[in-house]
C-alpha cells in the first residue's frame, strides 16, 4: 500500500450556511438556507487535495448519527483514508451555524461534540510518520492542541507541517502553539486570528512566528468581503494573501477575470491551504504556490459550500494558465 502524502488533523463539522435578505436590524430577523454540507477546516483542504490527485488520510471524530455517516461516505468515495477516524456512540457529530449578511460579512456559531472526544495518541504518531505534509486545522480544544504538540514532537522532522490557526483557536495563546509554529512548513491565519495570537500587527506577528522557527507564513487580509481595483491583471479582488518566509515576501491578489461572481465564501481560506500545501508536495516556490492556493481558494467560491466546486489538476492548470499565461508542471 502506498504511504499517504497529506494527512489532515481536525475537526469534522456539518456546516448549515444561511443568507439574510435585509438590513432590517431587531430581534427577528428573517433568513433563507443557502446549503447544507459537509466541512471542517482539516478536513476540507484533504478533500480538495485528495480531488487534485494526492493521497490523503484524516484523524478526528464524528458522532454515530447520519451526519457523520453522511460525512464519512462523502469522504470514502473520495479515496481519503479514514482508518484513525473515531465514531462516537451518544455524542453528535459537530455543527457550525453561518449566517451570511447582504455584504457576505459572516457570523459563525460552532457547536462541538463528538470533536471535543477526540484525543491524539501514540498510534497517530504511527500514522502520521508516513506523510509527506500534516496539515492541522480546526481544533476543539486547547487540550488537544497541547496533546497534539506531544504527537508531532515524535515524528521525524523530514514530515512537514501545515498549521491553520483561526480567531478562536488565537485566542490560547502564541506560548500555546508555539510548540507547532517552530516545527510548521508554512502558518496560515486571517489578520485578525494572527494580531489576536500575538497582540501585534500583522506584519509582526508574521515576524514573530519565523522567529519561532515557521518557514513561511500565509495570512488572509481579505476573503470575499470586498471588490475593488487591483493590478493589471485583473479588476476585482475577492482573495488577498500576504506571505513571507526568510528570504521574500508577497501580496497574492486574485485576478478575477471572466469569472462568475462570488457565490458565497464558505471554505475558501480551507481551499487556499490546499493549493499551498499541493504546490509545497510538488516542490514549487513559494509564490507559486501562493498562486495555485489563490486559484483553488477561486474554484471554492463559485458554489455555496466548501468542496462543490473545487478543481481537478485539469482545470487547475487550465485556470493558471488563463491568468499567468505560463503552463503549470504537476
Amino acid at each position: 500500500m502506498e504511504p499517504l502524502e497529506v494527512i489532515g488533523l481536525g475537526g469534522f463539522r456539518q456546516d448549515e450556511i444561511y443568507g439574510l435578505d435585509d438590513d432590517y436590524a431587531g430581534a427577528e430577523r428573517p433568513a433563507r438556507l443557502i446549503a447544507t454540507a459537509s466541512g471542517g477546516p482539516a478536513i476540507n483542504t484533504i478533500f480538495s487535495l485528495a480531488r487534485l490527485g494526492l493521497k490523503c488520510g484524516v484523524s478526528g471524530a464524528v458522532g454515530a448519527d447520519t451526519a457523520g455517516g453522511l460525512m464519512l461516505d462523502d469522504i470514502r468515495r473520495a479515496g481519503i483514508d479514514t482508518s484513525l477516524v473515531a465514531v462516537r456512540d451518544g455524542s453528535a457529530t459537530d455543527k457550525a451555524i453561518i449566517v451570511y449578511d447582504q455584504n457576505t460579512a459572516s457570523t459563525a456559531y460552532h457547536c462541538y461534540d463528538a470533536g471535543n472526544t477526540w484525543v491524539p495518541d501514540e498510534r497517530l504518531a504511527s500514522f502520521l510518520a508516513q506523510a509527506s505534509v500534516v496539515h492541522i486545522a480546526g481544533l476543539a480544544s486547547a487540550s488537544q492542541l497541547t496533546a497534539l504538540g506531544e504527537v508531532i514532537a515524535r515524528v521525524a522532522p523530514e514530515v512537514r507541517l501545515s498549521l491553520m490557526i483561526s480567531e478562536r483557536e488565537a485566542a490560547w495563546g502564541i506560548k500555546a502553539y508555539a510548540p507547532l509554529i517552530g516545527r510548521s512548513a508554512v502558518v496560515f491565519a486571517g489578520k485578525t486570528a494572527i494580531e489576536r495570537l500575538t497582540g501585534k500587527n500583522f506584519k509582526s506577528a508574521m515576524r514573530i512566528c519565523r522567529n519561532l522557527g515557521a518557514q513561511a507564513v500565509a495570512v488572509f487580509l481579505s476573503c470575499g468581503e470586498e471588490t475593488r481595483k487591483i493590478r493589471k491583471k485583473g479588476k476585482a479582488a475577492c482573495v488577498s494573501t500576504f506571505i513571507c518566509n526568510h528570504e521574500y515576501e508577497c501580496m497574492i491578489e486574485s485576478a478575477i477575470r471572466k469569472w462568475p461572481n462570488i457565490v458565497e465564501i464558505t471554505g475558501a481560506q480551507d481551499a487556499f491551504a490546499a493549493g499551498f500545501i499541493f504546490g509545497m508536495v510538488k516542490n514549487k516556490g513559494i509564490d507559486e504556490c501562493g498562486f495555485i492556493g489563490d486559484i483553488v481558494a477561486q474554484f471554492c467560491l463559485k458554489t455555496p459550500g466548501a468542496r462543490d466546486s473545487l478543481p481537478d489538476p485539469r482545470e487547475l492548470t487550465e485556470r493558471f494558465f488563463q491568468i499567468h499565461r505560463e503552463e503549470l508542471i504537476i
